[in-house]
């Protein structure tokens, strides 16, 4: 009896660590708990609690982009000419000459992004494989109101963005000058998956 309690308490810890690894498989890191369940009509800051699901298109993150460098004159427009092919943003056919949403994006197709906010932090799951991309610290600063700071791996600093929950969908708008975190958040809504 001694020996298969033993057994149990073991393959228990065993499961309990498998489920809860850092790994940045999105299956492992989807299936672990995401917290408390929160009505999201509240406008509680908890109810961002959760994993969300961001479907968007090339043309949807050009466009945001744009706007989002277009917003700071000069310095902006030549950002924007400089990395909108080369930063992601663009995954259409190569060699477009026009810097349009529609020839940066001819023959893309969609994509979609997990983001998981548990426990204080933020986990962008994306790239091909949906890997482990943005690792932020989350400080809710109040119930529409968040800030993240990753050490300075992607972000540029502390962050500060605006969020609105509607039922299951989720903005987000950055409150920085940040194209590419803002572009990140702002180019589709994000809707809960858990």
């Amino acid at each position: 009896m001694k020996r298969t309690v033993g057994c149990m308490i073991g393959l228990v810890f065993l499961a309990a660590a498998c489920g809860n690894g850092s790994g940045s498989s999105l299956v492992g890191s989807a299936s672990t708990s995401a917290g408390p369940t929160v009505d999201a009509s509240s406008g509680s800051a908890d109810s961002l609690m959760g994993v969300w699901r961001q479907d968007y298109s090339c043309e949807q993150s050009v466009r945001t982009f744009h706007r989002l460098t277009y917003e700071h004159g000069a310095d902006g427009r030549a950002r924007y000419r400089r990395y909108v092919v080369h930063d992601g943003f663009a995954w259409g056919k190569k060699g477009a000459t026009e810097l349009t949403a529609e020839a940066l994006c001819k023959g893309a197709r969609d994509r979609y992004l997990l983001m998981k906010v548990a426990e204080g932090r933020l986990t962008f799951f994306d790239g091909p494989n949906h890997e482990a991309d943005l690792q932020a610290s989350l400080v809710l600063v109040n119930d529409r109101t968040f800030t993240l700071n990753d050490g300075d791996q992607n972000l540029g600093g502390t962050e500060t963005f605006t969020f609105h929950i509607e039922g299951d969908r989720l903005t987000v708008r950055i409150d920085g000058e940040d194209e590419w975190s803002g572009t990140a958040f702002e180019e589709a809504p994000f809707v809960r998956v858990s």
